[in-house]
């Protein structure tokens, strides 16, 4: 565990020092890219399918996790917590919200 917050830590400054270096081209200074950045800046091709794409891998993490625990506590015969069965709920509604639902609000709004 002290060997994964060490890498998160080290990958965050060393992105904080890239971000002072070259600075990240997205949202309203999307189209000010310089063009040996590449596609960076550019338009993605496909906003609402590329959204999905990066929604729905947690939700189908959190169906793998949350299954194999469930399991593991339901085959020992004990109970599954609530505080953590309540929390993890809220999660998955989130992560269904940001991936399903919210799209589909998009397309009805024409957004």
């Amino acid at each position: 565990m002290d060997t994964i917050s060490l890498l998160m830590m080290g990958c965050g400054i060393v992105t904080f020092a890239g971000l002072q270096v070259v600075p990240a081209y997205y949202g309203r200074y999307a189209n000010q890219a310089p063009a040996w950045l590449g596609f960076i800046g550019q338009a993605i091709p496909a906003p609402r399918l590329t959204w999905i794409l990066q929604e729905v891998p947690t939700v189908v993490a959190w169906f793998y996790f949350f299954g194999s625990q469930a399991i593991m506590v339901l085959s020992a015969g004990k109970q599954w917590p609530s505080p953590n069965l309540l929390l993890s709920l809220l999660f998955l509604l989130h992560y269904v919200h940001r991936s399903g639902v919210l799209l589909l609000s998009w397309e009805l709004c024409g957004v």
